[in-house]
């Protein structure tokens, strides 16, 4: 059964400096866009989705499956995402993922930190992996928008990870240190797609 009460969102910023000024998020792993990937993670598991862009008219042929909508606080970073979705949902929270996270295709995982959120009633649920926290793959409340909000008029960070020290966020520990990876460079890609077909040795 499909999640109704929370909106889930891929944060697709646009054009990147170390891809050669490409987009992500049209770059193909397999033969597969990272962003159709994401999408279909998370359309297998939430009933809406959102795509975060400052792009929005590089999107349109998603607009039939997907909400498109833009930073509000621009220039911050993926924080400004996180705060565009939120604003923007009428639901408890969103669950976020960035588009350039290849692995994230496990559905237990995701239903594991929903439930979390919604039975413990945090701010956060953030998976941590053997890297660390990893604030762009996990869901947020609603109601955090106008802590966000202030975090932002401060001016000194735009860190989601200093963010969540703010707030009443829970770690969940997830051992699969291979689903966090994120592709990055030219070289990410060369070296995800040799691993999937096996030839890394």
């Amino acid at each position: 059964m499909k999640i109704n009460s929370i909106d889930a969102a891929v944060l697709s910023g646009g054009k990147n400096s170390r891809m050669k000024g490409k987009n992500k998020a049209f770059i193909k792993l397999n033969r597969k866009r990272m962003l159709d990937n994401a999408l279909e993670i998370l359309a297998s598991v939430f009933a809406r989705t959102i795509i975060v862009t400052n792009a929005p008219e590089d999107y349109s042929e998603y607009g039939q499956s997907s909400f498109i909508i833009t930073d509000i606080i621009k220039d911050v970073g993926p924080i400004g995402g996180v705060h565009a979705a939120l604003s923007y949902t009428d639901k408890q929270g969103v669950f976020f993922i960035a588009c350039d996270m290849p692995n994230t295709h496990n559905d237990i995982i995701i239903r594991r930190i929903i439930d979390m959120f919604l039975l413990g009633h945090y701010d956060a649920v953030i998976p941590r992996g053997v890297k660390g926290v990893e604030p762009l793959f996990g869901v947020y409340a609603k109601t955090t928008v106008g802590r966000i909000e202030e975090y932002i008029k401060e001016g000194q960070a735009f860190s989601l990870r200093r963010f969540l020290e703010r707030i009443d966020a829970f770690y969940l520990d997830v051992n699969d240190a291979g689903i966090f990876c994120n592709i990055n460079t030219s070289e990410d890609i060369r070296i995800y797609e040799n691993k999937e077909q096996g030839l890394d040795r």
